[in-house]
């Protein structure tokens, strides 16, 4: 179960990082082609800042969706070893 978690784990983390780099890249080249008036590099930013913010919500909202369901996952594993055990004549 244990190297199931790190798998998964690790495969989140790899994913939200290349998702972060392909935002950053693309946002760069964005900002590199805009004027180079005040105006036009505080909309930018805030356009930045609000795609980010978005794609970190949503990503979070993944991650811990995924962590309920490996939780919920866990815990029916758990109830049906403990039946099993339970039900065990002792001897």
């Amino acid at each position: 179960m244990t190297r199931k978690f790190s798998l998964v784990a690790l495969t989140a983390t790899i994913f939200v990082s290349l998702v972060l780099i392909l935002v950053f890249s693309r946002d760069i080249i964005w900002l590199s082609s805009i004027e180079q008036n005040e105006s036009a590099l505080f909309q930018a930013q805030l356009s930045v800042a609000y795609e980010v913010f978005f794609i970190m919500a949503v990503l979070l909202a993944l991650v811990v969706n995924l962590i309920i369901s490996y939780s919920r996952n866990l815990k029916l594993l758990f109830k049906n070893q403990t039946t099993v055990l339970d039900k065990r004549p002792i001897i």
